[in-house]
């Protein structure tokens, strides 16, 4: 709305009024409607009134909020319908008379993203904000691993990934890493272990995230580990160290040189309560003491009975 249309309409107001208030009062209300134009809404409608009142210390100002009201309401009106016409989303419709009832606010609230599903934690107490006190739960009580273990995240928006050693008794790390994979549904958010890899273990091509397994299960892959043996455990969401559906191992054939040999093994295991688990392939310490040296897991679906 230009400034002459501002004018026009403060002047056809109190003309339709049968009236004709102080140069102020005119000049005033011309003011305030201009702000509520800017605003891109109207307000309240005796806003206006009593600011100019307040502002106006003058006996020639002080009848005119009452004798005025009227004029502010239809100004104000017309700055709404104006504000319609322009995009605004509320409609208003007023004239000489009428009362005019702004439309309830409407909020709409924005859920927050669910935490994302994956091998650990299934339970919300479990759950953290930071990558690396995730990472050392899940050793902890996931592979139920006491020892410490040295942990190095890198965080790269919503997935992380934690290079995770475990420590042997001379408080030296084993070699190779293992990493673990993270993610999280939003920033902010809590991080999910959504599995791990290690260079020394490659599972096969038939335990890709969210393969479908049914009891016996084949497991299959590529590793070096010590004589050649990876253990393998299977669990359904929800389980921790030392609980599964199903446990094996497999005796491959890795060489000293570090490259992978081939192994394979059919794993039987329980009718599952969940339908989400995990398959776990690792290598452990040959002291026989639990120790894990190497890890992968990989989250999977099991079908239904």
């Amino acid at each position: 709305m230009s400034g002459r249309d501002m004018d026009d309409q403060v002047r056809a107001l109190f003309d339709e009024l049968g009236t004709d208030p102080p140069a102020a009062f005119r000049a005033g209300l011309r003011a305030e409607l201009a702000l509520a134009w800017d605003a891109g809404a109207p307000g309240e409608p005796l806003a206006p009134v009593v600011a100019l009142a307040a502002r106006d210390g003058s006996r020639r100002a002080r009848p005119w909020p009452a004798v005025a009201a009227a004029a502010v309401v239809v100004a104000l009106g017309a700055v709404a319908l104006a504000a319609r016409d322009r995009g605004s989303p509320d409609t208003v419709t007023a004239g000489p008379g009428t009362t005019m009832t702004a439309p309830e606010a409407t909020t709409t609230s924005t859920a927050v993203p669910a935490p994302v599903e994956g091998i650990w934690p299934t339970a919300a107490a479990d759950r953290s904000t930071d990558p690396d006190a995730t990472a050392r739960a899940f050793v902890a009580t996931y592979l139920g691993l006491a020892r410490p273990v040295s942990t190095a995240a890198a965080v790269g928006g919503l997935s992380a990934t934690v290079e995770v050693a475990f420590l042997g008794d001379d408080g030296r790390p084993f070699a190779p890493m293992t990493t673990l994979s993270l993610a999280r549904s939003h920033p902010g958010g809590t991080w999910t272990v959504e599995g791990a890899s290690s260079p020394g273990i490659d599972p096969g091509y038939g335990l890709d995230h969210g393969a479908v397994l049914a009891s016996p299960a084949r497991i299959d892959g590529r590793a070096n580990a010590f004589e050649g043996t990876v253990q393998i455990e299977i669990r359904e969401d929800g389980m921790v160290a030392g609980q599964a559906l199903g446990r094996g191992f497999a005796t491959g054939s890795g060489d000293s040189d570090g490259s992978l040999g081939p192994f394979a093994a059919d794993v039987a295991f329980d009718r599952p309560g969940r339908p989400f688990g995990a398959v776990l392939i690792f290598e452990d310490s040959a002291a026989g003491d639990g120790r894990l040296i190497q890890l992968a897991a990989v989250r999977v679906a099991f079908a239904a009975p």
